[in-house]
């Protein structure tokens, strides 16, 4: 999906041994963030800062197969199929980024604010009969 600003590119990680990646990405300058909430999802940033303005890359870690897994998978398939809402998508992003990108809740804020939006598209999805991969 060109020009769309960061829209779940999914290159999703499959590596049940997330342990294994922390070093050799902290070396590639990425921060681990933990699970941030989501059982089973492993979070890095880049720069390993605590700045949200300056990130410029986000991994989502998980292992292959597990529920969130399933659910990255089917988000970003709607999304690939679907030019409008993966436009509608983008645009909100980039507006809860102006809204909360200096905000030292950031971190918090702006997922929260994308959280109706994907479990919209999650819904359509399975509409439409999208389902495990």
């Amino acid at each position: 999906m060109p020009n769309l600003s960061s829209i779940c590119s999914s290159g999703c990680v499959i590596f049940p041994w997330f342990e294994y990646c922390i070093e050799p990405l902290e070396r590639l300058d990425y921060g681990y963030l933990g699970e941030l909430g989501i059982p089973g999802r492993h979070d890095f940033r880049k720069p390993n800062t605590d700045s949200w303005i300056e990130r410029t890359h986000q991994i989502h870690m998980v292992e292959r197969g597990n529920a969130e897994w399933q659910r990255m998978l089917i988000f970003r398939d709607y999304l690939r199929d679907h030019l409008l809402v993966a436009q509608q998508y983008s645009r909100l992003k980039c507006s809860l980024a102006d809204e909360f990108g200096s905000h030292p809740d950031a971190h918090r804020l702006y997922p929260e604010g994308k959280t109706t939006f994907v479990q919209f598209v999650l819904q359509q999805a399975a509409c439409e009969g999208y389902g495990p991969v």
